[in-house]
Parts: C-alpha cells; structure tokens; sequence
C-alpha cells in the first residue's frame, strides 16, 4: 500500500520537452495551463516537485527574454540605441 496521499500527478515526462518548445514560443503560464489542460496551479505544483519540469520553462523563457531585449535594442529605426544620430 501507498504512503502517498491525495490524487496522483497528471504529469508525464513527454511534458518536459513540450514546455521548453511552448516556452520558447512566448508561451506563459497561463499558455502551458491550456495547453496541458490543468489548472495554472497545477503547472505551479509540477515546477515545485519537478526540476526537469521547471528548468525547461526557465531556458525557454530566457531564450525569449533575450530576443525581446535585443529586438528593443535595435529600436524603431532598425538600428542599435545605442548609436549616434548623425
């Protein structure tokens, strides 16, 4: 017999390589909720008691993050902020 209490986890390790893809989509938590079909805090509670979960959604996001500061970087003319205007 069991010593574990309550339902058991919906998690399924083909997760981990989903949520890094959905991650690097730009999807939040809210996106990856959906797409499992869980509850938000379900996804909470499989990054709590799921590194292999969590460290996925950490290097995708990052990986977006990236893109989005390098985008505001470049600013609306197409060229580095950080240039002088001529």
């Amino acid at each position: 017999m069991s010593n574990s209490v309550g339902r058991p986890s919906s998690f399924q390790p083909e997760y981990v390589d989903q949520v890094e893809r959905l991650c690097r989509t730009g999807a939040i938590d809210t996106d990856i909720a959906e797409f499992f079909n869980v509850a938000v805090s379900t996804v909470y509670e499989w990054k709590n008691a799921y590194p292999e979960f969590s460290e996925p959604i950490k290097r995708g996001k990052a990986k977006v993050d990236r893109e989005v500061a390098d985008k505001l970087m470049i600013g609306p003319w197409g060229r580095s902020s950080s240039s002088k205007r001529k």
